[in-house]
């Protein structure tokens, strides 16, 4: 939804106030943009979320803090729009925030002026991957049908999970972290992550996202959030794509921006 004045709503979110107001002061050079707010933490980012038409997430130092940031946001606001910035223009970590629910990336070599430029394309349902990352977007939906599982199938595999990682599946089904996982079951994080490795080896699927979908029996990669943004890549801002919704989040609320690079746990 535009303003009065026809410009889009943009929150900016960022570890702290320099980069935020930073991006702010750029946006507003901008005739279609609106800085509606900043926001340097989850709940303040989820609480403002409304008021916006479309997130800008300047990406956090720690990669996996950033993928449950987004996870997050569009488990509360499955109709937002994020487009993240200034990630490393990497497969695994462009890969992690698409699957995550982000509708667009800028790597960190791109300009202010290439997000300015792309974030009405976002807000209209457009995809911004860059092309040589196309191939890896498409791979993955791939491995995603291939990775698909019968229902009958799916109940003799989770016949053979013990108690404790039929436990461990049920809590990931209810979009816990594992750091929530461990809490709840009194137990060591690395003890948690380790079931959850096990039972998708015994389940045979890539995620704990896909088992989540398979247990909640709506799984239909064709038509899931991830299949759907994978099949509208397009070059970064080109040809309009198809607007997506979100993987199943499951983080710890309220984690505070980190200091340094991380990959995704299980």
């Amino acid at each position: 939804m535009r303003t009065e004045t026809g410009t889009l709503r943009v929150l900016v979110v960022g570890s702290g106030p320099l980069t935020t107001s930073v991006w702010s002061t750029a946006i507003r050079s901008s005739k279609e943009l609106n800085p509606v707010g900043t926001a340097t933490s989850l709940e303040e980012t989820i609480a403002r979320v409304p008021e916006c038409d479309v997130v800008l997430l300047c990406a956090l130092t720690q990669v996996e803090a950033g993928v449950e940031w987004v996870r997050l946001i569009t488990r509360a606001f499955p109709e937002s729009r994020i487009m993240v910035v200034g990630i490393p223009h990497q497969e695994h970590v462009v890969l992690a925030y698409v699957e995550a629910g982000a509708c667009a990336y800028v790597p960190e070599q791109e300009t202010i002026e290439r997000v300015l430029e792309s974030l009405p394309g976002v807000v209209r349902g457009e995809a911004h991957v860059a092309p040589e990352l196309a191939p890896a977007l498409i791979a993955r939906l791939t491995r995603l049908r291939q990775a698909y599982v019968e229902p009958e199938s799916l109940g003799s595999r989770l016949e053979a999970l013990t108690p404790r990682e039929r436990e461990i599946l049920d809590l990931v089904a209810r979009n816990l972290s594992n750091q929530e996982i461990a809490d709840r079951l009194q137990i060591e994080i690395g003890t948690v992550k380790n079931h959850v490795h096990n039972l998708l080896d015994k389940l045979s699927m890539e995620s704990r996202h896909q088992a989540a979908a398979h247990l909640h029996g709506s799984l239909d990669f064709a038509r899931d959030s991830n299949a759907r943004l994978l099949l509208s890549v397009q070059p970064t801002g080109g040809a309009r794509g198809r607007s997506p919704e979100p993987a199943l989040p499951g983080a710890q609320k309220g984690t505070p921006p980190p200091t340094e690079h991380d990959a995704s746990s299980p």
